[in-house]
């Protein structure tokens, strides 16, 4: 039993780190890229480069480090990114309906020109509803364990 937890041990402390190098890398990348393209590329590479290395250094949420900063690698050679899709993600049922009028929402200004007259507005807003999404999947995860039984795990 002890060797079994030892082993299980071991194998999540590896895990971990390659979760936390490879995000280490992506953040390090975003770093030192330069961006190019349109002004809201250029903005939106700026928000998740902030986002990134909270992410990575301050939350130690190294999954999410990993996933923005490769969505600001993207931004950062000059292509564009859409908001999150939020059926890739497992959200509370008690948002998911404000969440989606916002996405739309968000959808309408962009398409509507927002990246153009408004850049830097317009990155902040996608950056922010991208966080929003991932803050609601990481509550729901929250709520789930902290209603298990106690003891349970």
């Amino acid at each position: 039993m002890i060797r079994r937890a030892i082993a299980l041990l071991t194998l999540v402390t590896a895990l971990s780190g390659c979760t936390y190098f490879g995000s280490y890398f992506e953040v390090q990348e975003l770093n030192k890229a330069q961006p190019k393209g349109p002004a809201f590329t250029q903005a939106l590479t700026q928000e998740y480069k902030d986002r990134a290395n909270y992410s990575q250094n301050v939350a130690y949420n190294y999954e999410e480090a990993y996933r923005v900063a490769d969505r600001g690698l993207t931004t950062a050679d000059g292509k564009p990114v859409a908001p999150y899709v939020l059926q890739d993600f497992d959200l509370p049922a008690n948002q998911q309906q404000e969440i989606a009028k916002a996405r739309t929402d968000l959808d309408s200004a962009l398409k509507g020109g927002a990246r153009d007259r408004a850049p830097k507005e317009a990155a902040t807003a996608q950056a922010k509803f991208d966080c929003w999404v991932e803050d609601a999947e990481k509550n729901l995860a929250a709520g789930i364990v902290q209603s298990l039984p106690p003891g349970f795990l």
